[in-house]
């Protein structure tokens, strides 16, 4: 196998699939990186910047490897799935392969972090709605609740009822209380000159002599 031919040729298709992404380092021995992206596109689109070198006998042997930019992407768990890559490739030109699992890699890691954000949308949704049917519902009842509602309510209807007695007391008095009560009243009220728009004038009183009158009653009169 002439392994220089191999890994020119190797090189050049590399370098026509990722075009722009594709930076050529060194020819001797074939160093160069490749920036690996996601399928997302914009702000979501997680990528990776890795370079290769052909060693002597490369594809028969594994090329080196570094890690040059992972966008805060475990590290470790990447190169695990470069190695598991190339022991599964030796003999053939892997780059291409490699390249690849890692891209798979990249939309599986930006899967799961739209599935961990559908799940909080979805908590946080859930949260809303059963502080919602809290305010429709109201607050559950529970036994001590109902009792200390009980007791409130037991001591309203009390209270209600001794009102209602009074004014049933007051419809049920007799025609001679309501009267006996609404002189008393006045004759305080006279008494105490409190008794509003009436004016007493003494001097219409003067000349009577009540005393010498046989059928005066002072009873009577108030």
């Amino acid at each position: 196998m002439d392994y220089c031919e191999e890994q020119a040729t190797e090189m050049e298709a590399l370098e026509s699939i990722y075009y722009d992404s594709f930076i050529t380092l060194s020819k001797d021995p074939p160093h160069f990186q490749i920036e690996i992206s996601g399928e997302a596109e914009g702000e979501d689109c997680l990528s990776v910047c890795v370079a290769f070198t052909f060693t002597p006998k490369y594809p028969e042997e594994a090329p080196l490897y570094q890690i040059l930019d992972c966008d805060d992407i475990d590290e470790q768990k990447l190169g695990c799935i470069i190695d598991s890559e190339i022991n599964n490739n030796l003999g053939m030109a892997m780059i291409f392969t490699i390249a690849s699992a890692v891209q798979d890699f990249l939309n599986s890691i930006k899967d799961e972090l739209k599935m961990r954000d559908e799940q909080e949308r979805a908590r946080k949704e859930r949260e809303l709605q059963q502080e919602e049917e809290k305010k429709f519902h109201g607050t559950p009842v529970t036994v001590e609740s109902f009792l200390i509602w009980k007791l409130k309510f037991d001591e309203e209807m009390k209270e209600l009822q001794l009102q209602k007695e009074k004014t049933s007391e007051k419809i049920k008095m007799t025609g001679r209380e309501l009267f006996l009560s609404d002189k008393s009243l006045q004759q305080e009220e006279i008494l105490e000159g409190e008794k509003p728009g009436v004016t007493i004038d003494e001097s219409l009183f003067e000349d009577l002599d009540l005393d010498d009158d046989p059928d005066f009653d002072p009873d009577n009169f108030l």
